[in-house]
This record gives structure tokens, C-alpha cells and sequence, in this order.
């Protein structure tokens, strides 16, 4: 995923250039969300351990949370 226009932002993302949300889906900055192949996420079904998925069903799953 093309995230270069974050790297000059206060949005953390990890060393793989994913950013880096919560359950809900939050970044680090208030009230705003990220989703789909470019985020971190922890997954609930993997004991809430942090994934990143590179498949275009990670974006539509996350566009219904």
C-alpha cells in the first residue's frame, strides 16, 4: 500500500510502513480511523496479536466494523 504521504504525519506506523490502529480501528490520533491492507491491527481471533493482511477482503471486512 502507498502510505508515503503519512510519513511526515504524527500517525505511528510500524517498520513495515502499516499504521497502526486499535480494535476499533483508531490510529493514535483522535478520531482518526484507518483499515484495509495498510493497517496493523490486533486480531481477535489470534489472541488480539498484531497482523497486518494484505488482501482486498481485509478492506471490505474492515468497511463494515
Amino acid at each position: 500500500p502507498n502510505v508515503d504521504y503519512l510519513k511526515e504525519s504524527s500517525i505511528r506506523m510500524d517498520e513495515n510502513g502499516s499504521v497502526l490502529v486499535n480494535k476499533n480501528m483508531e490510529t493514535n490520533v483522535p478520531d482518526v480511523y484507518a483499515g484495509g491492507d495498510m493497517v496493523t491491527f490486533p486480531l481477535t481471533v489470534y489472541d488480539g496479536v498484531n497482523v497486518s493482511i494484505g488482501h482486498w477482503q481485509i478492506a471490505q471486512y474492515h468497511g463494515t466494523l
